[in-house]
């Protein structure tokens, strides 16, 4: 799957601000999912979060 950088990311990134990372999509709902799945969608999201901000979510 392709994701689009945000500018604003890195932007709030650089200014200070943290950015939380709940999981990939709003449409998915953790309680009907595998341990593995979730395990996968959040990896997934922490990656791109990574990327777009330059800086790994805390917590």
């Amino acid at each position: 799957m392709r994701v689009r950088p945000v500018p604003s990311m890195r932007a709030n990134a650089d200014a200070g601000h943290s950015a939380a990372a709940h999981g990939w999509s709003q449409h998915i709902i953790p309680a009907t999912q595998t341990a593995e799945e979730e395990a996968r969608y959040l990896a997934h999201c922490v990656t791109i979060r990574t990327e777009t901000a330059g800086k790994a979510p805390l917590g």
